[in-house]
Parts: structure tokens; sequence; C-alpha cells
């Protein structure tokens, strides 16, 4: 029982770990597409956006974005 546990809790812990790098991911081509057309009051608006759901989201794009 306790095996089942701890191997369930795993693939959820790697499924919800999936799913917000891909969703990171997503979010930063996001940025790059609205900086690309220059869509400042967009971007600003995504910006407050995404800062309120996930902070650190943001600043992996920010980081990204300036390499």
């Amino acid at each position: 029982m306790l095996l089942t546990r701890s191997t369930l809790g795993a693939y959820l812990f790697y499924t919800y770990t999936l799913i917000l790098t891909t969703s990171s991911v997503i979010q930063c081509l996001l940025f790059l597409i609205f900086l690309y057309l220059q869509m400042s009051f967009v971007l600003v608006i995504m910006e407050i956006v995404i800062v309120s759901l996930n902070p650190t989201v943001t600043v992996h794009c920010r980081v990204y974005m300036a390499t």
C-alpha cells in the first residue's frame, strides 16, 4: 500500500511538473509573439494576468527575453 501510494505521488508530481513546464513554454512563446508584433498594450495586459497567475513564469520569460 505504501509503495503504491508513493508511486502514485511520484506520477502526479511528474505530471504536474510536465504541465507546468509546458504552460511556461507556451506563455514564453506568447510573450515573444506579442513582443515581435510590438503590441505593447496587449503585452502589459498579458503580463499582469500572468503575474497574478504565476509570478515565477514572468521572471523566467524576462530572463529568456533578455538573453
